[in-house]
């Protein structure tokens, strides 16, 4: 993609989050996005390269984009009221309408075609217009709406059946863990294999 030649128009044609004609735009509202955890991103020659643990895309347009993209980084990596305040100077920066703006529309919304970038914990609204509250790491990672998984793990009941909850470490492990993903787990007895290997099952 030769960000540089885009369009004014060209984010309109990518698939993404969408604007109403007077709501703000990607720009203004980049502050409410971060890269997903686990992002790498390779400097090339006349562009940058996104890696995320599913998905990947190569942006290039010449010496222009780096510097394109070093504007992007710098608020998509800032934290808190800091990333607000840099979305909106960077859209000051640059003018509905002209060059530049639509070549930071292009790259924003191939970002979230691919993946590649995830709301602010805290930001992201579930579907009963609360805001996320905890998230791990790793479904903010993977997820596609990770609030909306946080909130489902969150009303989720995991237990782990074992033939010997205490003659092994495994199950205590196993309940530890999946209360770290956010779902409530208990450890009972039960039918299981014999060989120290556990069942879980979750409802919710």
């Amino acid at each position: 993609m030769t960000v540089e030649q885009a369009p004014p128009d060209a984010a309109a044609t990518r698939p993404g989050p969408r604007a109403a004609p007077d709501a703000p735009d990607a720009v203004q509202t980049l502050g409410r996005w971060t890269l997903r955890p686990g992002v790498a991103v390779t400097e090339l020659p006349d562009g940058v390269h996104l890696r995320g643990w599913i998905t990947g895309v190569t942006l290039e347009g010449g010496p222009g984009l780096r510097v394109l993209w070093s504007r992007l980084a710098e608020t998509l990596t800032a934290a808190g009221a800091l990333a607000a305040d840099r979305s909106a100077r960077l859209a000051r920066s640059a003018p509905a309408g002209s060059p530049v703006r639509a070549a930071l529309l292009t790259v924003i919304a191939r970002l979230h075609e691919h993946h590649l970038l995830v709301e602010r914990a805290g930001l992201a609204e579930q579907p009963d217009g609360t805001t996320e509250k905890t998230s791990g790491p790793w479904a903010r990672g993977v997820a596609d709406r990770p609030a909306t998984a946080a909130a489902a793990l969150g009303r989720s009941r995991a237990r782990v059946i074992a033939a010997d909850p205490g003659g092994s470490p495994s199950p205590r492990s196993a309940a530890r863990a999946l209360e770290r993903a956010g779902l409530r787990a208990e450890v009972v007895a039960g039918a299981a294999s014999a060989d120290g290997r556990v069942l879980l099952t979750a409802t919710g």
